[in-house]
This record gives structure tokens, sequence and C-alpha cells, in this order.
């Protein structure tokens, strides 16, 4: 009994060092056409992968794409997941929760609603816009709304966007901003400020 036990305990070590190990690996770059095309027909976004691709098998099958390029933006890495037992089929599977972005350079022109058809994430990325770069530590778009916390060089804002309204706060100076984005890019909005440093909280030098 004991070596039946033994046995036992070495294969399924045998197997777990191969989940563990073997994927990273190996990489899916020859289904990289079909992966793309899978992505952006789910996400309603174009996509490409520039980078290798590996999976992962731990807590189910996850799909890791490094060097991704968007319109308007170009990603560190993308990573989301697809049911278990897609592994065999990736380039036809279905995502399973949110696709999570990492690293990202991201250029707006200008304020528009959100569409995506698919729940993103987005962590420790940067976009420009205006011709400023704002940090964006944590953001999510589920379901038509945004919501994020965005850092510029000396303050921190908690923004959301939900359909074409949007709301801007930033705690620490009473900041509350919230608005509409219209059909031509154009916005209207209401402000509150807290003036007693607004030179400084705008970065002015002088009065």
């Amino acid at each position: 009994k004991r070596k039946i036990f033994i046995s036992t305990l070495c294969a399924f070590a045998a197997v777990a060092l191969i989940v563990i190990v073997v994927p990273p690996m190996i990489t899916l770059n020859s289904l990289r056409p079909a992966i793309e095309k899978s992505i952006s027909e789910q996400t309603l976004i174009p996509i490409k992968l520039n980078g290798d691709i590996h999976f992962s098998l731990i807590g189910g099958a996850t799909v890791v794409a490094h060097d991704v390029e968007i319109p308007n933006a170009r990603i560190g890495s993308v990573l989301f997941s697809i049911p278990f037992h897609s592994i065999y089929n990736i380039e036809s599977a279905k995502l399973n929760g949110p696709v999570t972005i990492y690293d990202a350079d991201i250029t707006v022109d200008k304020l528009s609603p959100a569409m995506f058809n698919h729940n993103i994430e987005i962590h420790n990325s940067i976009i420009n816009f205006m011709g400023r770069k704002f940090k964006i530590i944590r953001a999510d778009f589920t379901d038509g709304k945004f919501t994020g916390i965005i850092r510029s060089p000396n303050h921190k804002y908690d923004v959301e966007f939900i359909g074409d309204t949007f709301t801007i706060k930033n705690k620490n100076n009473n900041l509350d901003l919230t608005g509409k984005i219209y059909s031509d890019g154009s916005v209207y909005g209401n402000l509150g400020l807290e003036t007693t440093n607004i030179n400084e909280w705008f970065g002015f030098d002088k009065p």
C-alpha cells in the first residue's frame, strides 16, 4: 500500500510540475491571427499582438500576450482567461472574465463615451490627453461604465463615466466636476472647487 501511495503521489507531482512549468515554456504564436480575430470580435477593439503569447493552466486557462497594439495605444501585456475545456481550441474560445491590461501608453484625442463589448481592467498605465500625461493607477470598464483612479504629477483623481455623463473628484482639494459629453465632442459641466490655494492647485507660480 505504501508503494502505491508513493507512486500515486509521484504521479500527481509530475502532473503538477507539467501544469506549472511546461505552459510558460510554450508559446501560442502560431495561433496569433486567430487569437487577434477572436479578441477583436469579442471586445470590438482592433488588436495586433506583436510579442510572444504564453498560457498558464494555474487556476484555469490563462493567456498572456506581450507587446500589444490597438488604435491610440501600445500595451505592455494583456491577460485574459478562457474556459479550461477550450484549451485545445483557443482560437475560437470565449473570453472568461475581464481582459486585463498592464503598462499601456494610451493617447486620448477627445472625450467620448466608452463603448466596449467586454469587461476591461487597466493597471499601471499612462494616458496622454491634451498635451499632458496622467497615470492610470487602476481603472475598470464594465457595462458601459468607467471607474478609475488617475494621478497627475500633483494630484490624484477619482473618475467615473456612465454613458455620456462623468464625475471627476479630488478629495484633498474638494474638487467635484460633473458633466455630460455630447455627440459632437463638446462637454458641458459644473465645477466645485475649494479656492484657498487655487494657484498652487493649478500649478501657477504667480497670482
